[in-house]
């Protein structure tokens, strides 16, 4: 959640197996946070006009509960409608 105004790119995948061809970016104001669903792919917050702190609500567990993938460089190129 922002804590202030600003733009930023949510970018999402389905759960299941990595496909770059299923990411889809939204954008979204300072007025929206998000929740994911449990196994879906998420990449970092990314703002697009001006720096911003953002609220970031996790759960206590001793087990991890997120999975890394490493996506080649240049492998995906998003663009807004």
């Amino acid at each position: 959640m922002p804590l202030g105004p600003c733009r930023w790119l949510v970018v999402v995948a389905p759960p299941g197996a990595f496909d770059p061809r299923s990411i889809r970016a939204f954008s979204a104001d300072g007025a929206r946070g998000v929740n994911y669903r449990p196994g879906t792919w998420h990449h970092p917050l990314v703002v697009t006009d001006v720096a911003a702190d953002f609220l970031v609500v996790d759960r206590v567990a001793p087990e991890l509960d997120c999975d890394v993938v490493q996506i080649p460089p240049d492998t995906i190129e998003i663009s807004l409608d």
